[in-house]
């Protein structure tokens, strides 16, 4: 149980530190990825 929790809180780091760091490329993929879906 344990185990299995521990990858996906260090996913959820990565992605608050990638955000940080590139935070307008993710703007840039979430705007373009709702465009697609509409």
């Amino acid at each position: 149980m344990h185990a299995s929790s521990l990858p996906v809180t260090d996913h959820g780091e990565q992605r608050e530190s990638a955000m940080a760091q590139h935070p307008i490329e993710i703007k840039k993929i979430l705007i373009i990825s709702m465009h697609r879906h509409c």
